[in-house]
Order: C-alpha cells, then structure tokens, then sequence
C-alpha cells in the first residue's frame, strides 16, 4: 500500500510541476513579443527534469527566461519575420494568375520552415552555440533525421488536436508538448557529435 501510495504521490507532483510550468509560461507569453523567451525557458526547464539536474519549476523558469532572453528574442525577430514574408507571399499567390506554378514552391518553403521551427527550441536549450550556428543546425538536423522531424510533427500535430477538441487540456498540454518535442529531440542530439563539439568550443572562448 505504502509503494502506491509513494507511486501516487510521484505521479501527482509531476502532473503539478507539468501544470505550474505550463502555467508560467503562458503567463511569461501575456506581452506575446516574449513568446521566444518564455518558450525557451520552458525547455530550458524540460531539459532539466529530463536530465534529472534538478526538479524545481519558478526558479528554473525565472533563471533560463533571464539567460536565453537575448538570444531568443533575436531568433524571434528573425522567425516573425519569415512568417510575415511566407504569409504575404500566400496572399499574392492566391490573387496572382500564376498561382499554379507559385503553389508548390511556397508550399516547399513553409514546410522546410516549419521542419526547422521543430528543433530551434530543443537546441537553444540543450547547447551554448551563436544564432547562426542554432539556426543553421536546425535545419540541417531537420533533414538529416527526416524521419524523425516527421514523427516530432505528427506528434505535436495530435496534440493540437486534443487542445483543439478538449481546450481543457490547454491547463498542461503546451508544457507536454514541449516534453514530448525536447524528449525526441534528444535522441538526435546523442547521435550528433558535431553540434556538442561547437558548443565545447563556444563554451572555451566565452
């Protein structure tokens, strides 16, 4: 009895972890221009917990949205940029007579961009790398494990469905949908070498 109720206990202090994050961090996304910030923090938080470094939540939240403000802020910028330009281009696309031909390109490019959306969170959190080199890894990441990008958006595409169909479950499920994108993420990370030499390296000249 005593074994289950340590179990119950368990499974209850990580449903409230899960709800205080999620929680946190739609309230860090109230001003929206820091949904970068806040969004990386909640990572920086997931890793955390994943890497059993630590199981706390406001502290954690607090000190990585102060750490990764700059950099995810600026990495925002440039993200908001591209989905002004690529939503733009599909309002042209639909009132241009060459809509035909355009459709496939765009379509191309906003699926490269979303394949690489998938891993920017996940590496700003797990490695000390420039913007550039986050940006850029993001993308090739993307394409050299394909079959895992497609599994982390089928997944996070169900979990926009259940917020979707049960808005309830918006109390928890954006702080699991980060767990469950990160905890993907990170079985690439341990096959790619390369992405942990740079931040080594970054780490050395800072």
């Amino acid at each position: 009895m005593k074994l289950i109720d340590n179990k119950f206990y368990g499974y209850l202090e990580i449903f409230a972890n899960y709800f205080l994050l999620n929680i946190l961090w739609v309230l860090a996304c109230l001003p929206i221009i820091t949904f970068f910030p806040a969004t990386s923090a909640m990572y920086s938080v997931i890793r955390c917990w994943k890497l059993k470094d630590d199981t706390g939540v406001f502290v954690l939240f607090i000190k990585y949205f102060k750490e990764n403000f700059k950099q995810s802020f600026s990495i925002g910028i440039i993200w908001f940029v591209i989905t002004i330009i690529l939503y733009v281009d599909f309002l042209f696309m639909r009132q241009s007579e060459f809509s035909s031909f355009l459709f496939i390109p765009l379509l191309i490019i906003g699926l490269l961009f979303a394949f690489t959306s998938i891993y920017v969170f996940p590496i700003i959190s797990h490695y000390n790398i420039s913007t550039k080199t986050i940006i850029k890894s993001s993308f090739f990441i993307s394409m050299t494990y394909f079959p895992m990008t497609i599994l982390n958006l089928i997944l996070l595409a169900l979990i926009a469905a259940a917020l979707y169909y049960y808005p309830i479950t918006s109390l928890i499920l954006f702080s699991f949908a980060a767990f469950v994108n990160f905890s993907i993420c990170h079985i690439v990370f341990t096959k790619n070498s390369k992405l942990h030499e740079q931040s080594a390296l970054q780490q050395t000249t800072e």
